[in-house]
Formats: C-alpha cells, structure tokens, sequence
C-alpha cells in the first residue's frame, strides 16, 4: 500500500492498546529502520498483543532495525510466523534472526533475498541444528556456495521438525546441491516433504541411491 512512514506511525499507536490483533502485514510499504524502531517499541509496550504473524517484506529495512524488531519479541509466547524476505537486513540480521529462534517457537521465516553469505547462513543452520519449532525456512535468492551448503547440509542432518525448504535462485553449483542432499539423506528422521531449488531425485543417485530415483520428482524423493 505504500503507506511509508506516516502510515506505519499510525499502526504503531494503534498497537499500544490493541489486544486482539494476531496479522500484521507491513510488506512493500517503503519502510525503513526508524519506522521499524517506532513498531517494535510499541510491541515492547505492548506484551498483551497475542500476535502471530509479522510480514515486513520489500521494504528497505536493515540489520539497524531488525535489532530492535527481535529485542521486542524475544520471548513472545504467540508469535509464529516473520517475513523479513527482500530486504538488506544482511548477515547480521542473519546472526539476530537465528538468535531469536532459541527464544521464539516460530513456525515460518522468511530470510529471502537479503544478500546473505556464509557467516549469516552458518548462525541460521546452528540454531536450525537444534531448534524444534520451525517448519517452513526460505532462503531463496542468497547465494549458497560450497561452505555454506556444508552448513545447511549439517542443520538438515540433525533437525527433525523443518518440513519446507526454499532454496531457489541461490547459485548453487553441483558440489553444493551434494552437499544439501547428502544432510537430507543422512537424517531417517527428516520431517522435510516441500524442498524447491534443485532436481534432489538426480542429485540423489550421485549419493549411491537407486538409478530410478533420477526423474522423480522433489515431493516423490522426499
């Protein structure tokens, strides 16, 4: 709606009484940290907002104001959905995200096209390792080299809960896409059933998998 920053001081007021709201969606409305400090201050204030879904995406938010945003829900007992996808939140924002986690039972996050390198996706993975609450993680459109599919290679062969994997448009090269696969196969308790990104049933049979596996389908292999 390209409210921008008038706009989302009128949401933040509201939110200081409100105890009933559980969706915010703020995406695409031209926000940045400041409008993004002014919101969190007001969910600081306001520990009764039973919310559960939190869209921030295409705005022009960085790590400055998702520092504030993560302060403001550590702990919340109700939040289980955050959408930060196509910002410049970075691999700070990375790191601040994968924190929040040990603290927040999130379901669904959403970490997409935030220029991403390996130090933000090796924090993501150490925490996605252990954590037994999300279900859904998207980290389209950040590049994944070979160290850092080593990295989500590892997360997947230890959790046990993440059920949808997004990982297109993430330049991943053939060593790469082993890599990944190779955590998936790893792991006989793997929730995992959506993965996008790359042919897994192919990439399979390089891992000693049988021959048949090589057209079927991602949902087929998993």
């Amino acid at each position: 709606t390209n409210m921008e920053s008038t706009g989302c001081l009128s949401v933040s007021n509201m939110l200081l009484t409100n105890l009933s709201l559980r969706t915010i969606c703020l995406s695409d409305n031209g926000l940045n940290d400041q409008d993004l400090s002014l919101f969190s201050q007001s969910l600081s204030r306001n520990r009764e907002l039973p919310l559960e879904t939190l869209r921030l995406s295409f705005n022009k938010l960085t790590c400055v104001g998702v520092e504030t945003l993560m302060n403001a829900i550590w702990g919340s007992k109700s939040l289980r959905e955050i959408k930060l996808d196509n910002n410049q939140i970075r691999d700070r924002g990375a790191q601040l995200a994968a924190v929040v986690l040990t603290s927040v039972n999130l379901e669904v996050l959403d970490m997409g096209f935030n220029r991403l390198t390996i130090v933000g996706i090796k924090a993501l993975m150490k925490s996605l390792a252990e954590n037994r609450s999300l279900l859904t993680l998207t980290l389209s459109g950040n590049v994944l080299d070979t160290n850092a599919s080593k990295a989500v290679s590892y997360a997947l062969a230890y959790n046990k809960t993440i059920k949808k994997l997004y990982v297109d448009h993430c330049s991943l090269s053939y060593a790469a896409q082993r890599h990944i696969a190779a955590g998936i196969v790893s792991n006989s308790n793997l929730a995992l059933r959506v993965m996008s990104g790359f042919p897994l049933g192919a990439i399979s049979v390089t891992l000693g998998l049988p021959g048949a596996m090589e057209t079927w389908s991602n949902e087929q292999v998993l």
